[in-house]
């Protein structure tokens, strides 16, 4: 099972709540056809989210918050791009071409990832943090994610103090 992550920026002529409407209501619904698609999430960004104020303060980040983040699962990465084949695939012609009006592509990134759950909580949680990590330059990408990898012991160990749930 493959993950596709997809956080996007809407066109800078869109509100925030014009992009997430446009999302959900049209974009979402061109998605339904889609029978390789295990399971699709949008994750909307709340409209007063108190980590663009923190990070602004911190002086962290100095890139633009992301306007939402799409989860899609497949069994292989070959049934994605059967899917998204819209030479062979007639229902993925109107979602590619609906994606141009609202997505901003050059201010967006999209990954495939394969998971390595170390916490799943127990129950439905109402809100996801995502945080969007870029390798410094010089690293190579096996010793990043072997690094990151080594970070999920913070997580377990926070989770079995409880200060996770």
């Amino acid at each position: 099972m493959i993950r596709l992550f997809f956080p996007m920026r809407r066109l800078p002529h869109l509100s925030l709540e014009e992009f997430l409407a446009h999302w959900i209501d049209v974009h979402a619904v061109l998605n339904e056809p889609f029978r390789l698609i295990r399971q699709y999430v949008q994750y909307h960004t709340l409209i007063d989210d108190p980590t663009r104020t923190v990070l602004a303060k911190a002086g962290v980040s100095r890139l633009a918050p992301y306007d939402g983040i799409p989860s899609a699962w497949y069994d292989s990465l070959d049934d994605m791009l059967i899917e998204h084949d819209i030479e062979k695939t007639p229902y993925a012609a109107p979602a590619v071409k609906d994606h141009g009006l609202f997505i901003d592509d050059s201010r967006s990134v999209a990954c495939f990832t394969d998971e390595h759950p170390i916490v799943e909580p127990g129950g439905a949680s109402p809100f996801v943090l995502v945080g969007c990590l870029r390798r410094r330059a010089g690293v190579d990408p096996a010793s990043f994610q072997r690094a990151w990898l080594d970070q999920a012991q913070i997580a377990r160990s926070a989770h079995a103090a409880g200060l996770i749930r």
